[in-house]
C-alpha cells in the first residue's frame, strides 16, 4: 500500500520597524531673566518678559516657578531670584537673576558726618566750613564786645533736620 500525502504550510508574518523615539536630554532654556534695575515704587512681575522653551516639549514658560527673594520696590537693595523650569523628560534648566532696586529719585544717599554730600568722601577743603561752593566766604554774624574783639559766627550745616551747628570764633583785631 502507498500513501501519498501533499502537506504545505503558508504562514504570513508581518513586521513594523519604527524610528526609536528620541531620548530627550537636552534641558529647557530660559530667556529674558537677565538681571535688571528697578525704579523705586514701581511694580515688578518676576514673569515680565521671561519665556521658557523647551526642544521636543515646546513652549515651558507656564512651568517655570521663581524662588527667592521677593523684590520690594519701596526698599532699595538686590534682591536674588532663581527661575526654575523641567521638560517632560525631566530634564530642568535654571537661571539666576538680580533685581536691584534704585534709591528713590532725587535724593543721595548722605554718610554721618558728610556735610556736602555731592562731594568725594574725605576731600573736604573747606575745614572751617566758611566757604560757599565757589569757594567764597559766606556771609556770616559778627560783633564786638568791649575789648574791642571781633566774633564771627558762621553756620556749618545742618547735621539733622532742625538742627543747626555753629562754630564761634574769637579773633583779636589789632
Amino acid at each position: 500500500m502507498t500513501y501519498a500525502a501533499d502537506t504545505s504550510l503558508t504562514a504570513t508574518l508581518k513586521v513594523t520597524v519604527k524610528e526609536a523615539e528620541p531620548v530627550d536630554t537636552v534641558p529647557p532654556v530660559i530667556s529674558g531673566a537677565d538681571d535688571v534695575a528697578v525704579e523705586f515704587g514701581a511694580s515688578f512681575d518676576p514673569m515680565a518678559g521671561v519665556k521658557a522653551v523647551d526642544d521636543v516639549d515646546g513652549d515651558v514658560t507656564g512651568a517655570v516657578k521663581v524662588s527667592g527673594d521677593t523684590v520690594d520696590t519701596s526698599k532699595p537693595g538686590a534682591y536674588t531670584l532663581v527661575y526654575t523650569v523641567s521638560d517632560a523628560a525631566g530634564s530642568e534648566a535654571s537661571v539666576t537673576r538680580v533685581a536691584t532696586v534704585k534709591e528713590k529719585s532725587g535724593e543721595t544717599p548722605v554718610e554721618p558726618g558728610d556735610k556736602e554730600p555731592d562731594k568725594e568722601p574725605g576731600k573736604d577743603t573747606d575745614k572751617d566750613g566758611d566757604k560757599d561752593d565757589q569757594g567764597n566766604k559766606k556771609p556770616g554774624l559778627s560783633a564786638t564786645d568791649a575789648s574791642v574783639s571781633v566774633v564771627a559766627i558762621a553756620a556749618i550745616g545742618l547735621l539733622a533736620t532742625g538742627a543747626v551747628s555753629v562754630a564761634v570764633r574769637r579773633r583779636r583785631d589789632i
